[in-house]
């Protein structure tokens, strides 16, 4: 994705589609004075891992089941997922992207670009994860739309639509 990354950000790839829409986001929150970072992308089976085995080293196993998925089941994998930072979280003046103005943006406007908020604050029950207020998933401009609009969760608009393919 040719976008500024994180200092620690080691991968900035996703798939071309997805990767294009977050080339335009960031290129219209430019023009806004807004600067969007990626802070993680793609990753591969044994990165995730990796990142996996660091949580259960720094948290409880509660705590760490919540907040990184388990290997191989990981949105990273699919190319489609991207968690975001901002340049003022780089230079200290946020603490965290959900404090930040570009947060409030990409809230805002993710769906014009077919992304949505994965794991949102009041949904964690559903979705079985913590909230995320970092990472994002591409599903494209119409599901985003829908899912925005009702105020769901990918997981409420599968069950409201089903799955559209064989599983």
């Amino acid at each position: 994705v040719n976008i500024p990354t994180a200092q620690d950000c080691e991968n900035n790839q996703m798939r071309e589609e997805a990767a294009k829409a977050l080339e335009t986001m960031a290129k219209d929150a430019k023009k806004e004075k807004l600067y969007i970072l990626i802070k993680s992308a793609y990753r591969s089976y044994s990165d995730q891992q990796a990142v996996y085995d660091y949580y259960f080293t720094i948290y409880d196993p509660i705590t760490a089941a919540s907040l990184v998925a388990i290997p191989g089941s990981s949105e990273h994998q699919l190319g489609l997922s991207v968690d975001l930072t901002s340049q003022s979280v780089e230079d200290g003046q946020d603490f965290v992207f959900g404090d930040s103005d570009e947060y409030q943006w990409v809230i805002k406007h993710a769906h014009e670009y077919g992304f949505i908020l994965r794991y949102p604050e009041d949904k964690t029950e559903l979705t079985g994860t913590a909230n995320e207020p970092w990472h994002f998933r591409y599903v494209g401009k119409e599901i985003a739309t829908e899912i925005y609009e009702n105020y769901w969760t990918l997981e409420e608009y599968i069950l409201e639509h089903g799955f559209s393919y064989t599983l």
